[in-house]
């Protein structure tokens, strides 16, 4: 199933998953469709009309915004990953401590046995929010698309620093999930918790930002979730997730400098990406400055600065080991290490 309508509101079946997004063009919907492995993005229900960027047409690309919202989510939420939640949270129920000072702890180990083992990384989406390589940012809405997805919350490779902090001061936190789950009767109330929990509220699950890897696709946290992330996180259960995808490319600026970064090396850096064969563009010399069009990215964190590359490197190998050597041609040993990393490609 696909259809594009004239506003540019599309919707495809790929698999067992319904993506819905808006583009203004049909070449920017095959390009998003083709990330969830499509391979049919034309038909007669396709329009091939450019469409106007008018606010409520985006907004109609949105799952979220659909009229069946909640019956989206709560079919979406009865998948069979529910009984694999299910099943992991009757365990845990039973492992929770009741006294107050050992459940502190008890999940306060938890947590740093977690974090040491599989530490998380500020940021491996490159194209959305503040831009932390300098880019042509748009100067309009741009191409999106969402999916309900059940997700692995070890595939979640970045989270905010100001959304790790834990604290245990309400129910929504990670200590008031176990005393909240540790109270739970019968069956009614473990599927009423269930439900809090997928759906926040019934209407505000996980938000993720899916982006691309050569192994495998991973994801951000961005938006609502941050503690029910954390709490399936430390303890292995599946999430539900409203999930976008990453932003498509933007024209890169090699010879601009983003000031909070600390990094001013752009145009080597990138340049050292493409000898690599990691990173294909088209060069627009006409415009000052220069634009770099992406055409084709191994990984979008690679562009990033050596440190915080590396960092996205060694957690993505973590996830999936030796995905980034072999799509890479480069040893471990320059993927993990922020200056072998620099010197390889910064040094020609």
């Amino acid at each position: 199933m696909l259809w594009r309508d004239v506003r540019g509101v599309f919707e495809a079946r790929v698999g067992e998953r319904v993506v819905r997004g808006w583009a203004p063009t049909v070449e920017d919907m095959a390009a998003l469709l083709r990330r969830y492995g499509a391979t049919a993005t034309t038909g007669p229900v396709v329009s091939l009309a450019p469409a106007a960027a008018h606010l409520d047409h985006v907004r109609a690309g949105h799952l979220d915004q659909d009229p069946g919202w909640p019956r989206l989510l709560r079919a979406a939420a009865d998948r069979p990953q529910r009984d694999i939640l299910r099943a992991g949270l009757v365990q845990l129920r039973d492992r929770i401590p009741a006294a107050e000072p050992e459940l502190r702890d008890w999940l306060h180990a938890r947590i740093a046995a977690v974090d040491a083992a599989a530490p998380l990384v500020e940021r491996i989406a490159v194209f959305d929010g503040t831009p932390p390589v300098p880019y042509l940012p748009a100067d309009g809405p741009q191409a999106g698309a969402q999916s309900l997805d059940w997700i692995d919350p070890r595939t979640v490779l970045a989270l905010p620093a100001r959304a790790r902090e834990v604290g245990d001061d309400d129910r929504w936190s990670l200590a008031g999930f176990c005393r909240t789950l540790r109270a739970v009767g019968g069956e009614p109330e473990l599927r009423s918790w269930m439900d809090d929990f997928l759906l926040g509220g019934r209407t505000q699950p996980i938000r993720l930002v899916r982006v691309e890897g050569p192994a495998g696709p991973v994801y951000e946290l961005r938006a609502d979730g941050a503690r029910r992330l954390q709490f399936a996180r430390v303890f292995g259960l599946p999430v539900l997730a409203l999930v976008r995808a990453a932003q498509l490319p933007r024209p890169l600026l090699p010879a601009s400098t983003p000031a909070a970064t600390g990094f001013d090396r752009w145009g080597e850096l990138w340049q050292g990406l493409r000898r690599h064969r990691l990173l294909d563009v088209a060069e627009d010399a006409a415009h000052t400055p220069p634009r770099w069009n992406p055409a084709r990215l191994t990984a979008e964190w690679l562009l990033l600065p050596p440190a915080v590359a590396t960092a996205a490197n060694r957690a993505y190998d973590r996830l999936h080991p030796g995905g980034l050597a072999r799509a890479t041609g480069l040893p471990d040993a320059v993927l993990f290490d922020a200056d072998r990393w620099a010197g390889t490609l910064l040094t020609g």
